[in-house]
């Protein structure tokens, strides 16, 4: 029962967010804010309709010429794009993105488009062009003191140094991820850190050190 109540909860939500955009008496910004809202909620679960909302989100704001929700939307359909397995697209969208974040001075969103386009390229196996993007989303990150931003940046350094066989590296890197994740308080990111550390030790076969972090 209580899975239903959750499940009903949220789609009075989604009702809400859609009534929103829909009222064409509401400001751009409202209107953007309610459709980006409702794409990020059911992108995981329905991540086609995410796109094709959220391309709604970008042609207002192309229309109206609000640059930060058109990088916002550029965004996500990049995230969706991932999601779907076109990543050539997805790259494309980031890109975009990328270039009017720099242009509007969102500092951490173009470090966070860095990190996504990194994701991209590590999990097609290009450590080389990972680690490019993942060092410019960290300096990035460094430059405007965003520890969150920094561990999970330092995260995914740590864990492709890992996969090139390189633990020390990888330790060390995974190490400065959990130290910022631990001042930002982030307990999720802390859990996160634990397990992937505890995965270089298993390689490393010392069992005792990765049972005492997992």
């Amino acid at each position: 029962s209580l899975c239903f109540c959750l499940t009903m909860a949220s789609a009075v939500n989604l009702d809400s967010l859609w009534g929103v955009w829909n009222d064409s008496t509401q400001s751009d910004t409202i209107r953007l804010k309610a459709m980006t809202k409702t794409a990020n909620r059911i992108i995981f679960s329905n991540t086609d309709s995410a796109f094709y909302l959220t391309r709604f989100v970008y042609e207002l704001a192309e229309s109206v010429d609000n640059k930060k929700w058109m990088a916002k939307a550029l965004n996500i359909l990049g995230i969706a794009s991932t999601l779907k397995g076109n990543y050539v697209q997805a790259l494309e969208y980031y890109n975009k993105s990328i270039m009017i974040k720099q242009e509007t001075g969102d500092e951490k969103g173009v470090a966070a488009s860095y990190n996504n386009m990194g994701a991209i390229y590590q999990g097609q196996g290009n450590h080389e062009r990972a680690l490019e993007c993942y060092e410019k989303s960290l300096t990035i990150h460094e430059k405007i003191d965003n520890k969150k931003g920094m561990a999970h940046t330092l995260g995914n350094i740590g864990r492709i140094s890992g996969e090139q066989g390189n633990y020390e590296l990888a330790l060390a890197y995974l190490e400065k991820s959990l130290k910022n994740f631990r001042e930002s308080d982030d307990k999720r990111g802390v859990g996160v850190s634990y397990n992937n550390i505890g995965n270089v030790y298993k390689k490393l076969r010392n069992y005792e050190q990765a049972l005492s972090y997992y």
